[in-house]
C-alpha cells in the first residue's frame, strides 16, 4: 500500500480477510486501497463501514466519518 502497488496490495488485503473475514486491519487498508489507489469512493465506503460495525474504539468512530465523506463526495457527482 505504501509503495502504491494498489492491486498487490488489495491480494494482500483479500487474503487476510478470506483467513479473518473481521480483521480490522485489512478492512482498514481494503478500504484505503479501495479509496485512495483505485478511485472507488463506494468500494471503499462500504468497506470502512465494514469497519465501523466491529465497534473498535476509536476506528469506528473514524470509520463512520470517513464513510459518510466518502458516500457524501459519491453522490455529488
Amino acid at each position: 500500500l505504501a509503495a502504491g502497488r494498489f492491486d498487490d496490495a488489495l491480494v494482500a488485503a483479500e487474503r487476510a480477510l478470506v483467513a479473518e473475514p473481521r480483521h480490522p486491519q485489512a478492512l482498514w487498508n481494503r478500504a484505503l486501497i479501495l479509496g485512495q489507489g483505485m478511485g472507488l469512493p463506494l468500494g471503499a465506503a462500504a468497506a470502512f463501514e465494514a469497519v465501523a460495525e466491529l465497534g473498535e474504539p476509536g476506528w469506528s468512530d473514524e470509520a463512520r466519518t470517513r464513510a459518510a465523506a466518502l458516500r457524501a463526495r459519491a453522490t455529488a457527482h
